[in-house]
């Protein structure tokens, strides 16, 4: 078979677009983001219905990217000049009707110590920094929580695993509902993203690369890392339009659209938005570098202008010059993509009819699944990704093999069903990067995510992974 060159010009794309009649936006701009304000980054969103509270959904979103565990002095403490904020649309237009908002302050209870923080086993030395994170919904201002110290090391945070119980906070104190979380967490982001980054290499395929080289084990280069996350914990009557718990996974309603960013204060003390997030990898892997400024500071309700490159992924293009062996994927009219990613799965997440709209879309009417299947509906599973996104969930493996045309027989059935035209390639199925799951073991209640690693013992980085 002859190989494919890897090279493919942006005006090329946009000149195909544009002929083919697709919606992209008018003019790119000047890739500012390429120096993204690094703790304004909002790194992942999951939202998932709580497998231990019946009738409420839980919201994670990760912060300011990973980090090693010894660099906590710089890289485990939220912004205070940032608003951070979570949004819910619960009628299906792409704006929000839900903002619940996350901004910080920081005091120094020792201004005088040369050492940041003291809650370790010197009881001469008081916590030097402390700080504490103001929860509003829709401005309203409902708790002010203290923030967890970072996990140091076992002298200064012995015990760190139990502590943060002592964090966790009541969401709504009027109402003495729901619950609230800010603080560092072990990243529960997994993936060999260090070599899909080098053309999409699969290091347990390299010898089918259009570069080829030898195979080797997976390596999951997020390993050993922790996060900064936010997580609340929300009765579903509080998420819908009408505040009723939906039962119908069908019924107009039953399906929520969540998304996450940032803000910072701008000239004049108006607020910029400066991030946002809703499913998994549409930034990085379907909006060119010449828009992501224009697009992490835009709405959802606006992203029709963007609809072009979901028709059109060159993520598409550059899996089948990669990977020449495998059949080719479609790298036109994809209205599946538009479809399951922009506008929701018809009889499952659907938001809307027309147009897309990036959002994290989670149907409130799917009870959790016992035992979870990380491809989501890919695997059968209709209660994990794109149905809402568990920490479990592979989405790495799900959105290349969705780009590819390796949907699953019973993704592809359920779309078909509902004339969507979504292409099940058997080679295509086996597309991904070789990581199954996270290092470190998530906890059993909330926040659910894993204990961070401490800043002397550390994690293991660039740790193998298990494939299955």
């Amino acid at each position: 078979m002859t190989r494919r060159s890897l090279a493919r010009p942006a005006t090329v794309l946009l000149a195909a677009a544009l002929g083919a009649g697709v919606a992209v936006p008018v003019a790119a701009q000047t890739p500012d983001g390429l120096l993204q304000d690094r703790a304004a980054q909002v790194g992942d969103l999951y939202a998932w219905i709580s497998p231990d509270q019946a009738g409420s959904v839980t919201i994670v979103t990760t912060w300011g990217g990973a980090h090693a565990p010894s660099e906590w002095a710089t890289q485990a403490w939220f912004d205070p000049d940032l608003t951070y904020w979570i949004k819910v649309d619960n009628d299906g237009d792409g704006s929000a009707e839900i903002t619940w908002s996350f901004t910080f302050t920081t005091r120094l209870d020792a201004p005088d110590s040369i050492w940041p923080t003291g809650f370790g086993q010197l009881p001469s030395t008081p916590p030097t920094v402390i700080q504490e994170v103001n929860v509003r919904r829709d401005d309203v201002l409902l708790i002010t929580s203290q923030v967890p110290p970072p996990n140091i090391g076992p002298r200064t945070t012995p015990g760190y695993a139990s502590m943060v119980a002592n964090y966790l906070s009541i969401l709504d104190p009027n109402s003495s509902t729901g619950r609230v979380f800010a603080g560092q967490r072990d990243d529960p982001m997994f993936g060999d993203l260090g070599a899909l980054g080098d053309l999409l290499t699969n290091r347990s395929r390299a010898n089918t690369h259009v570069v080829p080289t030898k195979k080797a084990k997976a390596q999951d280069t997020r390993s050993g890392m922790d996060t900064l996350a936010i997580a609340i914990q929300v009765p579903i009557g509080e998420l819908t339009a009408d505040g009723t718990v939906p039962s119908d996974v069908s019924a107009p309603g039953s399906t929520i659209g969540i998304w996450a960013g940032a803000s910072r204060s701008g000239p004049g003390g108006d607020l910029v938005q400066v991030s946002r997030v809703g499913a998994p990898f549409i930034e990085q892997w379907f909006i060119p570098y010449g828009y992501k400024d224009a697009w992490r500071a835009g709405d959802p309700s606006t992203d029709a202008d963007y609809e072009g490159w979901y028709l059109q992924p060159e993520l598409a293009s550059l899996l089948d010059q990669a990977y020449p062996k495998l059949p080719t994927p479609r790298t036109t009219d994809r209205t599946d993509l538009a479809q399951v990613l922009g506008r929701g799965i018809p009889g499952l997440t659907q938001t809307a009819t027309e147009g897309v709209a990036d959002q994290l879309r989670l149907n409130l009417a799917v009870p959790p699944t016992k035992k979870p299947n990380r491809l989501g509906v890919m695997g059968g599973d209709l209660a994990g990704y794109p149905n809402g996104r568990r920490p479990t969930d592979d989405v790495v493996d799900i959105t290349l093999r969705m780009v590819g045309d390796g949907y699953g027989a019973s993704f592809a059935e359920l779309l078909g069903a509902v004339g969507v035209t979504a292409v099940d390639t058997r080679a295509a199925r086996t597309l991904g990067d070789g990581c199954a799951r996270n290092d470190a073991k998530a906890i059993k209640d909330f926040p659910y995510l894993g204990t961070p690693w401490d800043g002397v013992k550390g994690g293991r980085t660039h740790k193998v992974c298990p494939a299955k």
